[in-house]
């Protein structure tokens, strides 16, 4: 379905926050192209126009990130000019598991838009109501709003008109795919998951393989080292590494507002490291 979005009466909410913050028909097909298997997430909209953004591949037009387009986007959803719908749903959870209940697609009002935020249930993003109490009611673990939100693409793109690009051809290794942290596995109806049981499982055995490192860094971990440099552009950080991770942080949230754990500073410093020793040996 990702594929042909750009060609759908609807669109899905994060490709049209995509659309608001990229403005290109070729830049966001690409970005629907990588990520076909699973939908995209506010995140993956981010970290993709960070990367692109990084590399001078595209400037995105006017929105820091995927947050402040989709304010821009709720501005004119709160004013009616473009039709945003959704299915409403309400999931209980209890000790005894988790029940969804899922009603009928319908229109979210101009009215209500204010009174909801974006939210990523368990894979899925919704939107759901800003009053803890009404998203939640009794029980924290129960949640209510609205899943599968589709926006009008013809309204959308005329109040979001295409602009020019830089972006001629962008290489299948210049974007890297979202940190697994970013997905959820979701199992499909037509698709069981694994069984740990070894005795369920069929067909040869093969002895396990050792996991081969990715060829190249991720967008944000090619974030950690631009930051280190520029923080310490002679090489001689803090020796301790809470002390040096810190101020990375601080700097990729200021530059490209988006949130790096430490295990992701730890192992782009560590390959860092391995490659000026390279350098080092070679020269």
């Amino acid at each position: 379905m990702q594929r042909l979005a750009l060609r759908e009466v609807w669109w899905p909410l994060a490709v049209a926050v995509a659309w608001v913050l990229l403005r290109s028909q070729q830049v966001v097909q690409q970005l629907l192209d990588r990520h076909s298997r699973k939908p995209i997430t506010f995140t993956t909209v981010a970290i993709y126009a960070a990367a692109l953004k990084t590399g001078g591949q595209h400037i995105t037009p006017k929105f820091e990130n995927s947050e402040a387009a989709f304010d821009e986007l709720r501005h004119h959803f709160e004013t009616g000019e473009i039709e945003i719908v959704g299915t409403d749903f309400v999931r209980f959870s209890d000790r005894e598991g988790s029940r969804l209940e899922m009603g009928k697609q319908q229109t979210i009002f101009y009215s209500e838009i204010s009174s909801l935020v974006p939210y990523n249930d368990r894979g899925h993003l919704c939107l759901i109501p800003r009053d803890w109490r009404k998203a939640h009611g009794s029980t924290r673990t129960n949640l209510r709003g609205y899943r599968e939100v589709q926006v009008r693409s013809a309204q959308l793109v005329g109040r979001f008109p295409e602009e020019g690009t830089q972006l001629a051809h962008v290489p299948p290794d210049a974007v890297a795919p979202p940190l697994r942290l970013e997905h959820i596995a979701v199992n499909t109806p037509n698709q069981a998951a694994p069984s740990a049981d070894p005795s369920h499982q069929t067909g040869p055995t093969t002895p396990s393989r050792k996991r081969r490192r990715a060829k190249h860094l991720t967008p944000l971990q090619q974030a950690v080292i631009d930051a280190n440099t520029r923080l310490w552009p002679d090489g001689k950080g803090p020796a301790l590494a809470k002390l040096r991770y810190k101020p990375i942080k601080q700097e990729i949230k200021k530059i490209l507002n988006l949130s790096v754990s430490d295990s992701t500073i730890r192992r782009a410093l560590r390959v860092h490291r391995q490659k000026k020793r390279k350098v080092e040996r070679s020269g």
